[in-house]
């Protein structure tokens, strides 16, 4: 992007000469008299200002002095054009305004083009750095709002942790002692241990969470990207989780696009998207209920399509589903889905993909619709 000038001079034939020799390097903006000057600066960045000192009306140091005054003119270098540098006082004066040099008449080419480029070359400099400041600002607000909403994320996990674990590892020392000491029947052992290896199983899980919650409240959560067949991947998350809903007399159908291709993206995270957003449509819906799943092309983009017909989720909680919440506003098959959905939400924005809840109350179901990039 160009350097911006603002050439003033009521000469006609003088603007032309500036343009012939500075339209190459820069973008240039002309006027005829100070008024239209102060004008212009009011509305525009300059690098620099060149500015004849004798105009009629309203003169060039005047223009200078109303420039200056203003917000924008106030830090911006004017170079006056005048063919009287031997008048001292006129000097002075002009230097009194708020000018940083001078071009003398005639004027000479090379030394106009090395007299405008040093101001140039501090204006981007100047202009480098205070977007480097705006993006800073802009980092740190970012980074202050992922630390709140991290930190309320953490404070949810740590309220829900005591109630995820009690019950299974009560659950799972119940089941450990009653078979050590024999009071489970043969026939029964097999189910006994399928319940502790079940309930293990989501301490892990409630782990690996804990560990996601740091790693996402120190930016420390990154993917390993490599080749994705998505239909695959939802295919095996809806072919695990399928025997539980069918003993909650719940129905999980699953429907890709035969068209689809692999996309990059980490396979076990994105796993994890589908496996926490089936599980809580299972967990929404209520017996007899169906939960339907789609993957499908949408221009340049897959689409995961997670929706179910149960007593749904409050529509007040959908916009800030994947921030957060408080278990009292879901229902209580809900319990606990907090933390996994904002680590939901996370994952599918490290996919540089989106993800949004549709619902009209607990009445009428939920959607929830992901779209991730093809490339």
């Amino acid at each position: 992007m160009k350097a911006k000038l603002l050439l003033v001079d009521d000469l006609p034939a003088n603007l032309l000469a500036l343009e012939a020799i500075l339209e190459t390097d820069y973008d240039l903006v002309q006027c005829t008299s100070g008024a239209a000057a102060i004008e212009a600066v009011g509305q525009h960045s300059f690098a620099a200002i060149l500015l004849d000192v004798n105009m009629p009306f309203l003169d060039g140091l005047e223009t200078a002095r109303r420039i200056k005054q203003l917000p924008r003119g106030a830090p911006v270098p004017i170079l006056f054009i005048t063919a009287a540098t031997h008048d001292t006082d006129r000097v002075r004066e002009a230097y009194n305004t708020g000018a940083v040099d001078f071009i003398s008449k005639p004027i000479d080419r090379d030394v106009l083009r090395a007299k405008v480029k040093v101001f140039a070359e501090i204006h981007v400099a100047r202009e480098q750095q205070l977007a480097r400041e705006q993006r800073a600002r802009e980092e740190a607000d970012l980074l202050a709002a992922n630390l709140e909403n991290a930190g309320k994320l953490n404070e949810e996990f740590v309220a829900s942790l005591g109630r995820e674990l009690r019950a299974p590892l009560q659950t799972m020392l119940g089941s450990i002692r009653a078979l050590r000491s024999g009071a489970v029947a043969e026939s029964h052992r097999g189910h006994a241990l399928d319940a502790v290896e079940q309930h293990a199983d989501a301490q892990l899980e409630l782990i690996e969470e804990m560990l996601d919650m740091k790693r996402i409240s120190n930016g420390t959560l990154k993917l390993t990207p490599t080749s994705v067949n998505l239909a695959t991947a939802v295919d095996e998350v809806v072919a695990t989780l399928r025997p539980r809903a069918t003993a909650a007399s719940i129905l999980i159908e699953f429907a890709a696009d035969p068209e689809l291709r692999p996309i990059k993206g980490d396979a076990e995270r994105l796993a994890q998207i589908a496996r926490q957003l089936v599980t809580t449509s299972v967990r929404a819906s209520s017996a007899g209920g169906v939960v339907s799943v789609t993957l499908q092309r949408s221009g340049s983009q897959v689409r995961l399509t997670v929706e179910h017909h149960g007593p749904g989720i409050d529509a007040a909680v959908l916009p800030t589903i994947f921030e957060g919440f408080d278990d009292a506003t879901v229902p209580e098959s809900l319990h606990g889905m907090a933390v996994k959905l904002a680590i939901v939400g996370h994952l599918v924005a490290l996919h540089h993909g989106t993800i949004t809840v549709e619902g009209e109350g607990r009445a009428k179901g939920t959607r929830f619709v992901v779209e991730l990039p093809t490339a």
